[in-house]
């Protein structure tokens, strides 16, 4: 917000909300100073090599839901909650811009395991000062899948233990719908995804 003030410093103007610079998202300095003095392939960005980097890592992949509390969103408040999730245990790498549309951020681990969901949301809010809401993850595993008394669980090499499954519910996705202010509504795949496992649909 600016405002003017008089000259002795009392009797504010009414404030005026402006934007200072470009409103798309942009990689965070740190990534642009170190990728600045690099030989880049013929045709691409440093952003686009920066994302084949991390794209290749060989960690799971999370997906995390960040609510930015400045008016900008996400996208245009980014470079706070980047420098956090560097920080998070077991992190190896961040992907350089956020996703302003759904208001997620892609980052990897150093393994094949899983986030450390008991400790991040504390170490978030301690690292980012506490200006986003941490709304949940998504996490990208493999596996086998197996049914044990009537529930099913995901087993694998990287896993430590069984990881329970449970069906998807309106309202758990992580995904942000601006217009409603919501978690974006689950597709009726997604909804029908746990019932296509447990009785071995193809559909």
């Amino acid at each position: 917000m600016l405002f003017a003030l008089s000259k002795d410093g009392g009797v504010p103007s009414v404030a005026r909300i402006i934007r200072v610079g470009s409103s798309a998202p942009q990689p965070h300095p740190a990534i642009t100073a170190e990728l600045a003095a690099a030989e880049l392939p013929e045709g691409k960005t440093p952003i686009e090599i920066e994302d084949e980097v991390v794209r290749q890592s060989a960690g799971t992949r999370v997906t995390l839901g960040l609510t930015a509390r400045c008016p900008y969103g996400l996208g245009a408040c980014w470079a706070g909650a980047y420098e956090a999730l560097t920080k998070l245990s077991g992190v190896e790498a961040v992907r350089p811009i956020a996703d302003a549309e759904t208001a997620t951020a892609d980052l990897y681990l150093s393994n094949q395991g899983l986030p450390d969901l008991e400790r991040w949301p504390e170490e978030f809010a301690q690292w980012a000062n506490r200006s986003y809401d941490f709304r949940g993850v998504e996490v990208r595993l493999s596996g086998t899948v197996r049914e044990h008394d009537g529930e099913l669980d995901l087993t694998g090499p990287a896993l430590a233990s069984p990881v329970q499954l449970f069906p998807l519910q309106q309202g758990m996705k992580i995904q942000w719908d601006f217009a409603e202010r919501k978690s974006q509504d689950a597709t009726p795949d997604e909804l029908q995804a746990y019932d296509n496992l447990m009785f071995g649909s193809s559909s």
